[in-house]
């Protein structure tokens, strides 16, 4: 695979030696680190048997766009620990969006496209890549769960396993970063590897058919019946009564996506264009107003000191709710009791 920031620049990763996927012999290891305009990343690569792992950790202090090329055909197992992106690949018809903790499982004949990651203090992302004929090996081809990935395979057609991204688990967390800092060097390494490989890929196929999704272009699992269907607006009404009923203590962006089921790139993207607004700035509102009624509230509620308002609305320090309330409403709290 070679990577790089742009047409006609040098590359930041790029295949060496015979190790394409893992095929050579042995255990491959190396370890890759390069600057971006702004940020800069490491690689760990490990490839051996038909399997390459390749572990990536950045800090961006704004967006990156990175161009990617693998003629190999490959079945990739991606796992975002922190991570918003989003992908364009040639023979994928959309665009494949990551968000923290999510997982998914693509397969394709060759790669070539762009990764858009989003400004994050700090990105871990890990793929795991599979040969055909690992694969084949892994998995017989009469398997009801992965059968029609064979034949995708055999056409030479890409595609993602599922629909919508599925979600990390904790023992998935705790797999990933048993390979990112490998406890066993020397011959013992590959085993090591390859046990924590098989088992997220278990993992993974126990997750895919529990959820029974409708794959994006090859029908891998069944789909869902359509009364248990939910549009994206649907998911997106949910979500904006789930932070109007919740302003003081609401859900982090990643904990409100996956009570709605929906990624974090849908659900930020989706919000903006539903409602007009963020989802973060519906909280601002929320309390600004609450704040306000409570600050006008008649004489059973004067005793309320500005101290316990900002509690009520979901403040920990009276200053940040005062500041907060001086740029909503260009006053000051105290102002309103005047």
């Amino acid at each position: 695979m070679n990577v790089w920031q742009q047409e006609g620049s040098a590359a930041l990763i790029e295949e060496q030696h015979n190790n394409v996927c893992g095929v050579g012999e042995g255990l491959f290891e190396r370890r890759v680190e390069f600057l971006l305009p702004h940020g800069k990343a490491h690689v760990q690569e490990w490839s051996f048997g038909g399997i390459e792992i390749r572990s990536m950790a950045a800090e961006l202090t704004d967006r990156a766009i990175l161009q990617t090329e693998d003629l190999a055909p490959r079945i990739t197992l991606h796992f975002a620990t922190r991570e918003h992106s989003s992908s364009r690949y040639e023979g994928v018809s959309e665009h494949i969006h990551y968000a923290s903790f999510e997982h998914n499982v693509m397969f394709s004949p060759f790669v070539c496209g762009e990764i858009e990651y989003e400004a994050l203090e700090k990105v871990r992302v890990c793929e795991v890549r599979f040969t055909p004929e690992y694969f084949a090996h892994l998995v017989p081809e009469e398997s009801p769960l992965i059968a029609p990935l064979h034949k995708e395979i055999a056409r030479g057609k890409a595609g993602m396993v599922g629909k919508a991204n599925f979600a990390l688990t904790s023992r998935m967390e705790t797999l990933l970063r048993e390979i990112h800092t490998p406890a066993r060097r020397g011959c013992l390494q590959k085993i090591f590897l390859e046990s924590k490989v098989l088992e997220l890929f278990v993992l993974q196929s126990e997750q895919i058919q529990q959820a029974g999704h409708g794959c994006r272009e090859c029908g891998l699992c069944s789909p869902t019946p359509a009364s248990q269907k939910r549009s994206e607006r649907e998911r997106l009404q949910e979500a904006f009564e789930i932070v109007c009923n919740s302003f003081a203590a609401p859900p982090t962006l990643a904990e409100l996506a996956r009570q709605v089921g929906l990624n974090e790139f849908t659900l930020k993207r989706g919000f903006k264009e539903t409602f007009g607004t963020t989802v973060y700035a519906l909280v601002v509102a929320g309390r600004m107003k609450k704040a306000r009624e409570l600050l006008l509230t008649g004489d059973t509620q004067q005793s309320l000191t500005i101290a316990d308002i900002a509690e009520a609305v979901g403040y920990e320090h009276a200053t940040h709710f005062t500041a907060a309330f001086k740029k909503y409403f260009g006053e000051l709290p105290r102002s309103l009791r005047q």
